[in-house]
Formats: C-alpha cells, structure tokens, sequence
C-alpha cells in the first residue's frame, strides 16, 4: 500500500511538471487542437510575405524565435511542419530513383548502338531491361517527390494560434 501511494504521488509531480512550451493550433470550424512542442522543424510564412524554415523556441507568450528572427504570434499567415527523418528519407528515394532511371538510359544508349550486331547471344537483354528500369526509376522519384511535399498546412484563416508557456517558465524569465 505504502508503494502504491508512492508510486501515485510520483506520477501526479511528474504530470504537474511535466507541461512543455509549444504551439496549440486550435482549427476555426471544427475546434480540433494539434500542438507542436517546442525545437520543432518548421516552416512559416508571415503576413508581410517573409518565409522562415527553422526549429522554433518561445521567448514569451507572444513572440516565437526561428531562424534567429523574432516573429510575433499575430504575424504568422501560415505554418507548416514536416520531421527531418522525412525529409531525409524522400531525398534518398528521390535519389535512388533518379540514378535507376538513369541507368536505364545508359543501357537503353548502349544497347541501342549494338544493335547491328544481331548474331550475337547476348544482344538483347538491354532491350528489355532498359525500360523497365526507366519505369521503375520515375516510379521511385514520384514517390520521393510526394514524400517531400510539405504536410500539414495550417492557414490563419482556418486556424487560431496560441503559445503554451508553463507558469514556472514565465516566473524564471521575469526573476532574470
């Protein structure tokens, strides 16, 4: 019993210390909240038309800093956030279908000018291979292309902002 209410009193501290800063978006006609928790990889644009890609950090309850610019809350027209594993792993599957592709087109190339010498054995193969190669290399780039486009776009003018600051952080920030 002794444990148990050990155990209890702990996960209750953790909770009450446990709220992190981070950006509640609070979408207009639905009311659905999605919330980004503070460094996160995101891109912004503002309502005087500057575009900002950066991990962002909350200095008050009213301004956010990314890419070293301070940006107000009000000024922001649109956000957009995307993890960095993401963008890595389209990058790669862009890559690797563009050099597929590629060598399909090398093949197909050389095939091509070996063509006069059909008496051969092993003439052909390329003929087949080289388009497929091609079709599988567009295939890969396409997918690579729709994984880097960026999700989640969140428009002011279908979502509400508002900053989450624990009342512990704004206590320390007023004592420095």
């Amino acid at each position: 019993m002794k444990n148990t209410i050990l155990l209890l009193c702990l996960i209750i501290a953790f909770a009450v210390h446990g709220q992190e800063k981070g950006l509640y978006m609070i979408k207009k006609s639905s009311k659905r909240v999605e919330f980004l928790s503070e460094n996160k990889r995101v891109r912004i644009k503002t309502t005087d038309g500057k575009r900002m890609l950066g991990r962002f950090q909350i200095l008050d309850d009213k301004t956010i800093l990314i890419d070293k610019k301070v940006v107000l809350i009000e000024s922001i027209k649109k956000v957009r956030y995307r993890p960095l594993g993401l963008s890595i792993l389209s990058t790669t599957i862009k890559t690797a279908g563009a050099t597929v592709a590629g060598m399909g087109v090398v093949l197909l190339s050389v095939n091509t000018k070996n063509t006069d010498n059909s008496h051969s054995e092993h003439g052909n193969e390329g003929n087949f291979i080289a388009p497929l190669l091609i079709g599988v290399g567009a295939f890969y780039y396409g997918i690579g292309a729709l994984l880097h486009t960026p999700f989640n776009s969140h428009k002011n003018s279908r979502w509400n902002y508002q900053l989450s600051i624990p009342q512990d952080s704004i206590a320390k920030s007023v004592v420095r």
